[in-house]
Parts: structure tokens; sequence; C-alpha cells
């Protein structure tokens, strides 16, 4: 890979930190990336779940649950699973 990585929109850290970041994450062992993935997809849950829960306040916990999946696997997949779904269920 040649040149800086994309800089998002709004990007306030220093190229010096930047640097100092990516020899930590180069020197963490698996286990901790792994830690820190799970974190970071847990965190990201729990917001769209709040997210949803405030723009439906009436959601049942299926409804919150559902609209995880779609944000997660898309509209054409989540279809999909819910056939596989009710097809093993018959």
């Amino acid at each position: 890979m040649d040149g800086p990585p994309p800089r998002s929109p709004v990007d306030d850290t220093t190229a010096e930190a930047r640097r100092a970041q990516t020899e930590a994450y180069r020197r963490m062992g698996y286990d901790d990336k792994w830690r820190i993935l799970c974190g970071l997809h847990r965190a990201g849950r729990q917001l769209a779940d709040a997210g949803y829960r405030l723009r439906h306040p009436q959601a049942t916990a299926e409804e919150v649950h559902e609209n995880w999946l779609r944000l997660s696997l898309g509209d054409e997949l989540l279809a999909e699973v819910k056939r596989a779904r009710h097809d093993t269920a018959e």
C-alpha cells in the first residue's frame, strides 16, 4: 500500500499519534485485538438498539433484534434467513 491511509472527513489525530497507535496495534496479540473488536461490536449493537428504541418506543425485543439483523445482513440476506427459519420450523 503506497502513501498514507485514507483520512476520514473529521480527523484530529496527529501523524505522530497515528504512528504510535499503529505501532501499539502491531505489538498487540491476537487475543487483545479480538477483545477490542468484540467490545466495538457490542458498543455498535447497543447504539443501534438504543437508536431504534428511541425512534420506535413501542418496539418489541424481536423487532429491535430484527432491525439489528437488517443493519448487519441487509434486506436480501435477512429475507433468506427468515425463509430458512420458516422452512425449518415446518
